[in-house]
């Protein structure tokens, strides 16, 4: 689930994007700051993904929230959109490397519901992808091995396309995969397979029964660790 935060004092725009992100099952309201004192404490107190932030919530604190998201770079990177009067204002924000787009206040309604919408979709994203790797990560794949980033796009690019689930990897996904990275199906498909014999050599085989729901002590194979990882992020 998505967390958004929305902070602004103006009730037409929280009705605005109220609206906009009706559509997203994975996507909810957490908070809502009107100032900028309740902009820092949800910040700070809270789980958020998303912040919809209107420069005009400062008054006198726009350099302390500067310095305080600066230090949360980390956490809140390419996950703000501003809302603003002037684009110059946008230019005191750009340093913190928190912000991911700006919505003049003379935007037609659509364009800011799609600006939001293309937000909310590239950290959906942004996450499944940590999901994803933590759950490679738990059972030994080596986040460093081309062959496990070329594992980890298989199954985001998967998630994105559902019409995909059981279709044949070589001939539908691996292609795919191989345009992005410049390389051939044969290589994606090799890599990967190396990185997940890898990963059977360096997890507890109690550790992957549990994992995979295994039986025996074959190892699984791609497509076993590719549906197993969707069914646990979705």
């Amino acid at each position: 689930m998505i967390n958004l935060l929305i902070s602004t004092n103006k009730l037409d725009i929280i009705k605005k994007l109220t609206n906009s992100i009706t559509n997203y099952e994975n996507v909810r309201i957490a908070k809502i700051a009107t100032n900028e004192y309740e902009l820092f404490d949800i910040l700070e107190n809270n789980n958020i993904d998303l912040v919809f932030l209107d420069i005009a919530v400062f008054d006198t604190k726009i350099k302390d929230f500067l310095g305080f998201i600066s230090q949360k770079k980390d956490i809140y990177k390419n996950s703000i959109i501003l809302y603003t009067d002037e684009r110059t204002k946008v230019s005191q924000f750009i340093d913190t490397g928190i912000i991911k787009d700006y919505i003049l206040k003379n935007y037609r309604e659509d364009k800011i519901v799609e600006k939001i919408n293309y937000l909310i979709k590239n950290r959906d994203l942004f996450l499944k992808r940590k999901e994803i790797i933590n759950e490679l990560t738990s059972i030994k794949y080596n986040i460093q091995y081309k062959g496990t980033n070329y594992l980890i796009d298989t199954i985001l690019h998967m998630y994105m396309n559902k019409e995909l689930m059981f279709c044949d990897l070589q001939n539908s996904v691996y292609p795919i995969i191989a345009r992005k990275h410049k390389k051939t199906v044969n290589t994606i498909r090799c890599n990967i397979r190396h990185s997940t014999t890898c990963m059977y050599c360096d997890c507890d085989i109690e550790i992957l029964k549990k994992y995979f729901g295994l039986l025996d002590d074959d190892p699984p194979t791609v497509k076993e660790v590719i549906y197993t990882v969707l069914e646990k992020i979705s």
